[in-house]
């Protein structure tokens, strides 16, 4: 790695996994060992706390999956949400395996607003437990985030 990447704050991805020696066709794993793998190719900034973030979350009706959206683009929390489905989630829930068609919410927004944009979601969903997940954005082109940061606005209270 060069210097100049270093100064850019570019640095090579490094995955760690663990490896169970003896592990094999449903039998108890033994001796456990930790190791790094660097993925010279890939490459994410150096900063851990990313500017942008997507926010999903799971919904059983299409119409409340609108609501949502609506609500967090309105609200200036997400530039854009995208609604995939249907789709179909297989859980585990108070000790049952579920079948369930769902529809997926997708907000692109900033990281800095992530709690309101929880906290919309919490209070428009009908779920006892959403799921409510942040993914970081780690790059995308320079035109498409900002637009993102011009249609979202900073994090304040509501």
């Amino acid at each position: 790695m060069s210097h100049s990447e270093r100064k850019r704050g570019i640095w090579p991805a490094v995955v760690q996994a663990r490896s169970f020696a003896g592990a094999q066709d449903g039998q108890p794993p033994g001796e456990e060992s930790l190791f790094a793998l660097e993925i010279p190719n890939l490459e994410i900034p150096r900063n851990p706390m990313p500017d942008f973030i997507q926010v999903v979350t799971t919904i059983e009706r299409r119409a409340d999956a609108d609501q949502i959206a609506q609500a967090l683009v309105e609200s200036e929390l997400a530039a854009c949400v995208q609604i995939v489905g249907p789709i179909t989630s297989i859980y585990r829930w108070k000790g049952k395996v579920e079948t369930a068609q769902e529809w997926q919410c997708w907000a692109k927004t900033r990281a800095d607003v992530y709690t309101e944009v929880e906290q919309k979601i919490r209070q428009l969903h009908p779920y006892e437990v959403p799921e409510i997940l942040a993914l970081p954005v780690l790059t995308g082109s320079a035109s498409y985030l900002q637009w993102l940061e011009a249609e979202t606005r900073p994090g304040k209270e509501q």
